[in-house]
């Protein structure tokens, strides 16, 4: 079992309930396949199998599932996120999972804490395994700690070295007009690959959340749960990739800072 300490020294989105919104309605886990997502096209061999949210809720674990497609060796890629923790959240991984970093930042007045924790895996049997990753984090007595998570299943991905290159990155609001701002941007850093078709995936984390746009070009909206979103791009040449500019429309929490996590997918030889 992986345990991730998510501390100071880790850089983390920075979040609270009372501007993060619950799900209360959606069900505990949801995955589908990857034929009607726009990262389902393939990339080099690589493709979309599908992708799962865990939406934004209380609790003590995130718990997601494999597209029921998946196959041996298909690559799972997860993203973690903890609101409200006021001692820095511990996620520990089910067995199989690579930590691949962590994140923590310190929210405005009215917001708290938001933890993001990385992790990469390969599915073993196939079809629709379910990967639960337990969370131990600190409520402040009046704020319930929330949970949310992301899942992309990718096919074609090489088994000896399936990311090319990654990417871990505080990003610094952009807000073009001054005032409450009404849409504000994140740029995510440049990847640099060494083989053609590679496939980019990116995990995006905001304070508080709110609704996430595609960027004009590049980038493809896959899924979000309003604070964690997902977005995917394919990479036909080696070299360095254009950094992606994300917009997130009616932010929840005012003028913070987010959290972004850059991986470059190897194709299968």
């Amino acid at each position: 079992m992986k345990r991730v300490h998510i501390s100071l020294a880790l850089l983390s989105v920075a979040a609270a309930i009372g501007c993060s919104r619950f799900s209360a309605d959606a069900p505990p886990d949801s995955s589908d396949g990857g034929d009607d997502s726009p990262g389902s096209a393939t990339s080099g061999g690589i493709a979309l199998r599908g992708k799962a949210q865990f939406p934004l809720q209380p609790g003590t674990a995130v718990v997601l599932s494999s597209p029921a497609e998946s196959q041996p060796g298909d690559a799972i890629l997860i993203a973690v996120a903890v609101t409200q923790s006021m001692a820095p959240a511990m996620v520990t991984a089910p067995a199989g999972f690579t930590v691949k970093g962590s994140r923590r930042i310190q929210g405005p007045a009215g917001c708290s804490w938001l933890d993001l924790a990385y992790f990469a895996g390969q599915a073993e049997r196939g079809g629709a395994d379910t990967y639960t990753f337990k969370v131990d984090a600190t409520s402040d007595g009046t704020h319930p700690v929330g949970l949310t998570g992301l899942l992309a299943s990718y096919s074609g991905v090489d088994l000896v070295q399936p990311i090319e290159d990654e990417r871990e990155s505080a990003l610094d609001r952009d807000v073009p007009d001054g005032g409450a701002p009404q849409t504000v941007f994140y740029t995510t850093p440049s990847l640099t690959t060494l083989v053609p078709n590679t496939e980019l995936l990116y995990f995006v984390g905001d304070n508080g959340g709110g609704s996430w746009l595609a960027p004009e070009a590049g980038a493809e909206f896959v899924t979000d749960t309003g604070v964690l979103a997902m977005f995917a791009m394919r990479s036909p040449a080696a070299g360095t990739t254009a950094a992606q500019r994300f917009a997130l429309r009616a932010p929840l929490c005012g003028y913070t800072g987010g959290g972004a996590k850059l991986f470059a997918l190897r194709p299968a030889k």
